[in-house]
């Protein structure tokens, strides 16, 4: 049999109950409010002692530019293996390039008075290497190719200053080989050969110049030296279309 309940014990109850109640109502009216609010969101960043939120990084410096005689602006060169961007003042204008204990190693630039581009390639080792470009003086390309260890290699291609193919071959070690193509001025083709050892070799086409493209001479060279030379006349067909077009 439990003990009788005194007034006292009574009264501890009354109050331990709404409590209780309290305890238990209170976080489920929370989620009802915070659900009714369209769910849970990430709690909002701090704020800073004056109330602002934190500011951005700032952004990196911009890349220097070199600023030579007569206001022209130069990107810097990209030298590496602890080389050194170095620029000068030429006759021909302003040289820019990559310097090593004296040693010219990386890319090199060089430019006309007036800004533009006349010489563009890689230096290693106080040695031209990789590929090279050249410009005439009005901006149209003048050459071309690559270097391997201060010598020409591979297919070279150079052009008159008014963007016409001047003459296009292959170098192999430094030297001038297999076939070779000149053009005029005006585009059309002037001579074609073949070099062997940087000399010509064999029967060389020339050609006038007109559009026809047509051979008016051959000459045969043995290593270097001319043994032959023949006038190529034109044959019947050709003749007889232009003296219909002259009658035209």
């Amino acid at each position: 049999m439990s003990p009788p309940l005194t007034r006292v014990d009574n009264a501890a109850a009354s109050r331990r109950i709404p409590r209780m109640i309290y305890k238990l109502t209170v976080p489920f009216a929370l989620l009802a409010l915070q659900l009714a609010c369209g769910g849970s969101e990430p709690p909002p960043a701090p704020e800073t002692a004056s109330g602002d939120a934190p500011a951005p990084p700032p952004p990196p410096p911009p890349k220097p530019t070199v600023r030579l005689v007569g206001g022209l602006e130069l990107t810097p060169l990209e030298c590496k293996d602890g080389a050194t961007e170095q620029t000068a003042e030429t006759e021909q204008g302003v040289e820019q390039w990559c310097d090593r204990g004296g040693v010219e190693h990386g890319p090199i630039k060089k430019f006309y008075k007036d800004g533009q581009k006349a010489e563009e390639g890689f230096m290693h080792n106080n040695t031209q290497d990789q590929q090279w470009y050249w410009w005439h003086p009005n901006g149209q390309k003048a050459a071309s190719g690559r270097f391997d260890k201060d010598k020409p290699a591979g297919s070279w291609t150079y052009w008159h200053d008014n963007g016409n193919r001047a003459q296009e071959g292959d170098y192999l070690v430094g030297l001038k080989a297999g076939r070779w193509t000149k053009w005029y001025e005006s585009g059309a083709k002037k001579e074609e050969g073949i070099f062997y050892n940087d000399q010509p070799n064999g029967d060389w086409l020339y050609f006038d110049d007109t559009d026809k493209d047509v051979a008016v001479r051959r000459v045969t060279f043995r290593q270097g030296e001319k043994v032959k030379e023949v006038e190529i006349k034109p044959d019947k067909k050709d003749k007889k279309d232009e003296e219909d077009a002259e009658e035209k």
